[in-house]
């Protein structure tokens, strides 16, 4: 089902770009969550994503490990950084922002973007 999902979100994307060729809109990363490396199902979704020309550039590998915090966090409305900061999937996130910071090249955004993610954890 995630599989049929990102490649619903990429036709989007290039709709997008067809309708508005002026603006920019680029893909950062195809996110992987809930994943446990342990399953099958997870061993043949990254399979899947890796096969895909378009998605295998932009996978973003390990992705997000399965934590159940995250439901917790979404049921009381908060961020997995506010809700279980020590928690895998805050330290996931925490490694994905950097990672999107790094590939910005803005040193200017680098600081600042860092730092609150750090102030949160």
């Amino acid at each position: 089902m995630a599989i049929v999902g990102a490649r619903q979100t990429l036709n989007g994307i290039h709709e997008i770009r067809e309708l508005w060729p002026e603006r920019r809109l680029d893909l950062l990363a195809v996110l992987p969550i809930a994943v446990n490396t342990t399953t099958n199902a997870t061993r043949a979704a990254f399979e899947a994503l890796e096969d895909d020309p378009e998605m295998r550039e932009h996978l973003y590998r390990p992705g997000i490990r399965q934590c159940i915090d995250v439901t917790y966090a979404l049921t009381q409305r908060q961020t997995i950084w506010e809700y279980a900061p020590r928690s895998l999937a805050a330290e996931d996130y925490t490694e994905l922002v950097r990672v999107v910071v790094r590939q910005s090249g803005d040193t200017a955004v680098e600081s600042p973007a860092i730092e609150k993610v750090q102030t949160v954890v």
